[in-house]
């Protein structure tokens, strides 16, 4: 294959990039940059649908920019079939072509575009975005291209997919040292009431359980309250003790 050599350096970028947990906008813009140069297109995007409508997140090249800022073209044209159907969508002439996405078509062709190759972007069999391609003069798009393209198209997957999951992983993170942060101001606060009533930490915490329970707190506010605020829980009457 031609792009053999040129796609086994993009693929070697990406890996590297994929694998030390690269920012997903950085490395989508640089793996569209290395989509033109691979294939010689006029420009490349990579399009995402977020809340059911299709957002550019990575560009190059001036009319494919200008292009994805039209909202409703980006819409209503071949992304949006490859989005519904899953498969690729490859046009070489949009003049002739033109009745399929009148908006689409209008709106390209006036930008100097005269050919569209549209992939799918996939997480399993979930069409999340499209890589497409674009070119000024008529192009027959190879089956060797669209080959590589859909490569291309799978790397920018998995950068989507990677990035959702750092993010998943953070958030957990956080969550989980939110969770021991909590128990440890529980744990000082059981031990501050334990002393403060002369129990164990065993009944301070159930008294501290009916204290919430009694003012609509939750456990948590008031071991605050007794860690950062110095408050002492009153102790119950002798036959409210556990």
């Amino acid at each position: 294959m031609v792009y053999q050599r040129a796609l086994l350096r993009t693929l070697s970028r990406s890996a590297a990039a994929l694998s030390r947990g690269a920012d997903v906008p950085a490395a989508l813009e640089d793996l569209v940059e290395c989509t033109v140069e691979l294939l010689e297109v006029a420009g490349c995007s990579v399009v995402l649908e977020e809340a059911g409508r299709l957002q550019s997140v990575a560009a190059r090249g001036r009319t494919a920019i200008e292009l994805e800022r039209t909202p409703e073209a980006l819409q209503t044209g071949p992304c949006r079939d490859v989005m519904t159907r899953g498969e690729v969508v490859a046009v070489p002439d949009l003049v002739a072509a033109a009745n399929r996405w009148p908006r689409f078509g209008a709106t390209a062709v006036g930008l100097g575009l005269r050919a569209v190759a549209c992939l799918p972007v996939r997480r399993d069999e979930t069409t999340m975005g499209t890589l497409d391609l674009y070119d000024r003069s008529m192009r027959e798009w190879s089956a060797d291209e669209l080959e590589v393209a859909q490569v291309l198209a799978d790397l920018a997957a998995g950068f989507v997919t990677n990035g959702a999951r750092l993010r998943e992983q953070a958030l957990m993170n956080e969550q989980l040292q939110g969770a021991l942060a909590s128990r440890v101001v529980i744990e000082q606060a059981k031990g501050f009431t334990a002393n403060d009533l002369g129990v164990g930490v065993d009944e301070a915490f159930e008294v501290m359980r009916r204290h919430a329970r009694a003012h609509h707190a939750s456990v948590q506010d008031v071991a605050s309250a007794i860690v950062r605020a110095g408050f002492h829980v009153p102790s119950p009457p002798d036959s409210e003790l556990p």
